[in-house]
């Protein structure tokens, strides 16, 4: 999570060298001088829904909405997320389909 490295910068102190925090200080970026520190950002709502997002792109699944499957959205310029690309980007959509696995694993410790 971000929130602890952005509070310890914020106080003036180093992060722990005794563990490993996946989470980094977005401050720079907040203040709009510096793009995002994440090459990916991760959701995960229980274990009913999921996101990854890269850039403009946007994947998702919402298992108790209408449509259970994962959806691919480019966010630039499809801000209210109308039109699922998942056919016409099939292999943006399992590189991040894969990649939300390998951290959705991680994050977990495989359960």
């Amino acid at each position: 999570m971000d929130l602890v490295p952005m509070v310890l910068r914020a106080a003036g102190l180093s992060l722990p060298a005794d563990r490993v925090l996946d989470g980094k200080d977005p401050t720079a970026a907040l203040a709009g001088r510096a793009s995002s520190p994440h090459t990916y950002l991760y959701w995960r709502w229980g274990s009913s829904s999921a996101a990854i997002r890269m850039g403009r792109y946007k994947l998702i699944r919402e298992r108790y909405s209408t449509n259970q499957d994962w959806q691919l959205f480019d966010l630039q310029n499809d801000v209210g997320e109308t039109a699922n690309l998942l056919a016409a980007k099939p292999q943006l959509a399992e590189h991040l389909k894969a990649e939300y696995e390998r951290w959705e694993k991680e994050a977990t410790g495989g359960r």
